[in-house]
């Protein structure tokens, strides 16, 4: 097996002791470098508002609060939510476009701890209230380096300004729900409504805000910003397929962790080393896979989908070609015995039979090619180069991250977008355009779709 090490340059930055974005270089593997000079750090921000609890900070948290509370005025407010629901990322934007100037996540025990018989840890797995969640909030149709979304970032690509990427504008800070407590006890305002699911289960009566009982308190944000050049590293091995050496089967995992990892992502590049000693030992004794397997192990993955996404950029022309699939082995490892696979749709009966072992009934090596290049084709026939509206780097027109959520997928999203708060837009015309617009546009795509899955002429 052949380890092809990938080395890239990474410009993290950090907002408090939260990172939320990285920028990544590409260096050439003649060693035509990128400078690794530092750059100049963003001058430290102090600030004091009033704080608000706005729940989740989704879409609709946000919405109630203007509906039931309009006299708070939540321009230049700190914002205090929860983690859950919805990807973290989405809760700083929605604030943001909310006007205000800073967020607070914190993990309540609602979400984190909830089965009261189980212990905290170290004691149980449940989050103690010193434990605080990391991780980026960068939200984006085009993942890897935000200066140049959609192409390699190598030494001659072309780079944005940090003011013109989708990195969110206002600070956002990690605390425990042991912190939470102190600020949320001390807050005044309306109670919240407990059956309108914005009661945690803190020991607290929950408030709206804005602000705390006594008026001379302001919640207060510290906020540093450091920019680096750091590397970070791609590791790609191979074996070399034996009938069909140009069809790629991608296994694949990130290496790095926010903490230990132990489940996310150790568990993973745990059996993908161990699946590829096995496979290395088969070689030995002379078999080879029908098709060449890539096993790769990508850098900077909680940075923002880093490595792999620059990897897709540089090669996306081989691998839209060639690869048959991916498999990804974030976390291998967790919770009982229960075999958990996610995958798309075309896969979910290859996943059943694979789990009962088996074995294919095709004779002929052009039945299988054909099968498989049906099933590589019908998956790339839901794809729209040009992209969704206003999304254009994501191209599936049948499954896509949530405008309002990246954690969560839209079936159809140009419809499901097309139709976001529909009935609150004034300009009614043109939105049911946009609309009808995006189901033709399905349709045709459906319709085109199934033609892949025909006799090679029946079309």
């Amino acid at each position: 097996m052949v380890a092809v090490i990938e080395t890239l340059n990474a410009l993290c930055k950090t907002f408090g002791c939260q990172t939320i974005a990285v920028e990544i270089h590409r260096s050439c593997v003649e060693k035509h470098c990128l400078s690794s000079s530092s750059h100049e750090a963003k001058p430290h921000m102090t600030f004091c508002s009033d704080l608000v609890y706005a729940n989740y900070a989704r879409v609709e948290d946000f919405e109630y609060l203007e509906d039931n509370y309009p006299e708070i005025n939540l321009t230049g407010t700190i914002i205090i939510a929860r983690y859950g629901k919805i990807f973290r990322g989405n809760k700083a934007l929605h604030a943001q476009a909310a006007g205000a100037k800073g967020l607070i996540l914190y993990s309540d025990p609602a979400d984190y701890a909830v089965d009261g018989d189980i212990s905290l840890y170290p004691d149980g797995w449940w989050l103690p209230e010193t434990g605080a969640q990391r991780g980026n909030i960068w939200v984006s149709d085009a993942k890897g380096d935000p200066l140049t979304p959609g192409f390699p970032a190598n030494a001659y690509a072309y780079r944005k300004n940090d003011t013109d990427t989708p990195l969110p504008k206002i600070p956002a800070h990690p605390i425990g729900y042991g912190d939470a407590r102190r600020l949320l006890s001390e807050m005044k305002g309306p109670v919240v409504s407990e059956a309108d699911g914005w009661k945690g289960n803190l020991n607290v009566t929950y408030r709206i805000g804005p602000g705390f009982t006594d008026p001379q308190r302001k919640a207060k944000m510290n906020i540093y910003t450091t920019r680096e050049i750091r590397n970070t590293y791609d590791v790609i091995g191979y074996i070399r397929g034996d009938t069909e050496p140009d069809r790629y089967v991608i296994l694949g995992n990130h290496r790095d962790a926010w903490v230990y990892g132990s489940t996310d992502p150790s568990s993973g590049t745990a059996t993908l080393m161990e699946v590829a000693r096995a496979f290395g030992e088969q070689v030995k004794s002379g078999w080879r896979p029908r098709r060449s397997i890539l096993f790769t192990s990508w850098g900077s993955e909680e940075y923002g989908l880093l490595g792999s996404t620059e990897y897709v950029e540089e090669f996306q022309k081989i691998l839209g070609e060639r690869a048959v699939a991916y498999l990804n082995v974030d976390c291998a490892v967790v919770g009982n015995y229960t075999l958990r696979v996610k995958s798309t749709p075309l896969l979910y009966n290859a996943i059943y039979e694979a789990a009962r072992q088996y074995k294919c009934q095709y004779a002929s090596p052009l039945e299988v090619r054909q099968l498989n290049d049906q099933l590589m084709q019908v998956e790339r026939a839901f794809i729209e180069p040009l992209g969704l509206p206003n999304r254009k780097f994501l191209r599936h027109l049948v499954f896509a991250p949530s405008n309002n959520d990246y954690y969560a997928a839209d079936a159809f999203p140009g419809i499901v977008d097309a139709m976001f708060n529909i009935d609150e837009d004034p300009d009614q015309e043109t939105r049911w355009r946009i609309v009808r617009e995006q189901m033709a546009i399905t349709a045709f795509v459906i319709q085109s779709a199934a033609t892949t899955l025909a006799d090679v002429l029946q079309f």
